[in-house]
Protein backbone atom coordinates (compact mmCIF):
# COMPACT_ATOMS: atom_id res chain seq x y z
CA UNK A 1 0.00 0.00 0.00
CA UNK A 2 2.84 2.45 0.75
CA UNK A 3 4.39 4.44 -2.05
CA UNK A 4 7.87 5.85 -2.12
CA UNK A 5 8.04 9.64 -1.80
CA UNK A 6 8.85 10.29 -5.47
CA UNK A 7 5.79 8.31 -6.61
CA UNK A 8 3.56 10.24 -4.17
CA UNK A 9 4.74 13.56 -5.60
CA UNK A 10 3.96 12.42 -9.16
CA UNK A 11 0.61 10.93 -8.15
CA UNK A 12 -0.62 13.93 -6.15
CA UNK A 13 0.51 17.06 -7.95
CA UNK A 14 0.06 20.21 -5.84
CA UNK A 15 -0.22 18.23 -2.59
CA UNK A 16 2.39 18.52 0.17
CA UNK A 17 3.16 15.25 1.96
CA UNK A 18 5.45 15.35 4.98
CA UNK A 19 6.62 12.38 7.05
CA UNK A 20 5.41 8.77 7.00
CA UNK A 21 2.11 8.73 5.15
CA UNK A 22 0.55 5.54 3.81
CA UNK A 23 -1.87 6.10 0.93
CA UNK A 24 -4.09 3.38 -0.53
CA UNK A 25 -5.34 2.77 -4.06
CA UNK A 26 -7.81 4.96 -5.96
CA UNK A 27 -7.26 7.92 -3.65
CA UNK A 28 -8.06 11.42 -4.90
CA UNK A 29 -6.36 14.35 -3.17
CA UNK A 30 -7.00 17.83 -4.56
CA UNK A 31 -4.25 20.48 -4.86
CA UNK A 32 -3.39 22.72 -1.93
CA UNK A 33 -3.79 19.91 0.59
CA UNK A 34 -1.14 19.29 3.25
CA UNK A 35 -0.77 15.80 4.73
CA UNK A 36 1.50 15.12 7.69
CA UNK A 37 2.51 11.72 8.99
CA UNK A 38 2.24 9.50 10.66
CA UNK A 39 -1.09 9.10 8.88
CA UNK A 40 -2.92 6.40 6.94
CA UNK A 41 -5.35 7.04 4.11
CA UNK A 42 -7.06 3.85 2.96
CA UNK A 43 -8.40 2.89 -0.49
CA UNK A 44 -11.05 4.88 -2.40
CA UNK A 45 -10.76 8.04 -0.28
CA UNK A 46 -11.40 11.52 -1.66
CA UNK A 47 -9.87 14.61 -0.02
CA UNK A 48 -10.91 18.09 -1.15
CA UNK A 49 -8.68 21.03 -1.98
CA UNK A 50 -6.81 23.03 0.64
CA UNK A 51 -7.37 20.55 3.45
CA UNK A 52 -4.95 19.66 6.23
CA UNK A 53 -4.68 16.03 7.28
CA UNK A 54 -2.62 14.72 10.20
CA UNK A 55 -0.52 14.06 12.01
CA UNK A 56 -1.75 10.89 13.72
CA UNK A 57 -4.78 10.48 11.49
CA UNK A 58 -6.51 7.47 9.96
CA UNK A 59 -9.09 7.79 7.19
CA UNK A 60 -10.99 4.59 6.42
CA UNK A 61 -11.94 3.20 3.02
CA UNK A 62 -14.55 4.91 0.84
CA UNK A 63 -14.55 8.07 2.96
CA UNK A 64 -14.88 11.60 1.63
CA UNK A 65 -13.29 14.71 3.16
CA UNK A 66 -14.52 18.07 1.85
CA UNK A 67 -12.58 21.19 0.87
CA UNK A 68 -10.65 23.27 3.41
CA UNK A 69 -11.14 20.80 6.26
CA UNK A 70 -8.68 20.17 9.09
CA UNK A 71 -8.44 16.60 10.40
CA UNK A 72 -5.79 16.06 13.08
CA UNK A 73 -5.16 13.22 15.55
CA UNK A 74 -8.45 11.70 14.47
CA UNK A 75 -9.75 8.24 13.55
CA UNK A 76 -12.33 8.22 10.75
CA UNK A 77 -13.80 4.82 9.98
CA UNK A 78 -14.91 3.65 6.53
CA UNK A 79 -17.73 5.10 4.45
CA UNK A 80 -17.80 8.40 6.35
CA UNK A 81 -18.58 11.76 4.77
CA UNK A 82 -16.94 14.88 6.17
CA UNK A 83 -18.16 18.20 4.72
CA UNK A 84 -16.35 21.38 3.68
CA UNK A 85 -14.67 23.61 6.29
CA UNK A 86 -14.84 20.97 9.04
CA UNK A 87 -12.42 21.04 11.98
CA UNK A 88 -11.88 17.70 13.75
CA UNK A 89 -9.10 17.21 16.29
CA UNK A 90 -8.54 14.39 18.78
CA UNK A 91 -11.80 12.76 17.72
CA UNK A 92 -13.29 9.46 16.60
CA UNK A 93 -15.78 9.22 13.74
CA UNK A 94 -17.66 5.94 13.37
CA UNK A 95 -18.39 4.02 10.20
CA UNK A 96 -20.81 5.71 7.81
CA UNK A 97 -21.09 8.91 9.84
CA UNK A 98 -22.05 12.10 8.03
CA UNK A 99 -20.70 15.47 9.18
CA UNK A 100 -22.08 18.54 7.40
CA UNK A 101 -20.28 21.68 6.28
CA UNK A 102 -18.80 24.18 8.75
CA UNK A 103 -18.76 21.81 11.73
CA UNK A 104 -16.15 22.34 14.42
CA UNK A 105 -15.16 20.21 17.37
CA UNK A 106 -13.49 21.80 20.36
CA UNK A 107 -10.84 19.55 21.82
CA UNK A 108 -9.65 21.67 24.73
CA UNK A 109 -10.74 22.20 28.31
CA UNK A 110 -10.41 25.96 28.64
CA UNK A 111 -10.22 26.04 32.43
CA UNK A 112 -6.76 25.42 33.86
CA UNK A 113 -6.30 22.19 35.80
CA UNK A 114 -9.75 20.93 34.79
CA UNK A 115 -9.90 17.76 32.73
CA UNK A 116 -12.54 16.88 30.16
CA UNK A 117 -15.59 14.95 31.29
CA UNK A 118 -17.66 12.64 29.11
CA UNK A 119 -21.34 11.94 29.74
CA UNK A 120 -22.57 8.51 28.68
CA UNK A 121 -25.78 6.69 29.64
CA UNK A 122 -26.48 9.06 32.50
CA UNK A 123 -23.00 8.78 33.99
CA UNK A 124 -20.25 11.40 33.88
CA UNK A 125 -16.70 10.15 33.46
CA UNK A 126 -13.57 12.21 33.98
CA UNK A 127 -11.21 10.98 31.27
CA UNK A 128 -8.20 12.65 32.88
CA UNK A 129 -7.16 14.54 29.76
CA UNK A 130 -7.15 18.23 28.88
CA UNK A 131 -7.43 17.54 25.15
CA UNK A 132 -10.13 15.32 23.71
CA UNK A 133 -12.54 16.01 20.86
CA UNK A 134 -15.80 14.24 20.17
CA UNK A 135 -16.89 10.68 19.53
CA UNK A 136 -19.37 10.49 16.67
CA UNK A 137 -21.01 7.09 16.45
CA UNK A 138 -21.49 4.98 13.35
CA UNK A 139 -24.15 6.28 10.96
CA UNK A 140 -24.72 9.38 13.09
CA UNK A 141 -25.46 12.66 11.34
CA UNK A 142 -24.08 16.01 12.46
CA UNK A 143 -25.76 18.84 10.50
CA UNK A 144 -23.96 21.82 9.02
CA UNK A 145 -23.08 24.82 11.21
CA UNK A 146 -22.72 22.74 14.37
CA UNK A 147 -20.15 23.28 17.12
CA UNK A 148 -19.42 20.25 19.30
CA UNK A 149 -17.75 20.67 22.68
CA UNK A 150 -14.81 18.70 23.99
CA UNK A 151 -15.84 15.27 25.25
CA UNK A 152 -19.18 15.23 23.45
CA UNK A 153 -20.52 11.81 22.43
CA UNK A 154 -23.05 11.36 19.66
CA UNK A 155 -24.54 7.89 19.76
CA UNK A 156 -24.70 5.67 16.64
CA UNK A 157 -27.69 6.12 14.29
CA UNK A 158 -28.46 9.53 15.80
CA UNK A 159 -29.32 12.81 14.16
CA UNK A 160 -27.58 15.32 16.40
CA UNK A 161 -29.69 18.36 17.12
CA UNK A 162 -28.44 21.21 19.28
Amino acid sequence: MDLIEEEKVKRFNGVTIYGKVIIGKNVSIKPGTYIEGPSIIMDNVSIGANSTIGPYTYIGENSNIGNSSVIEKTLILENSIIGNHVSLRNSIVGEGAIIGDNVSVSDVSYAQDITIKVSLAGHVYDIGKKKFGAVIGSYAIVPSLTALKAGQIIMPYTLYWK
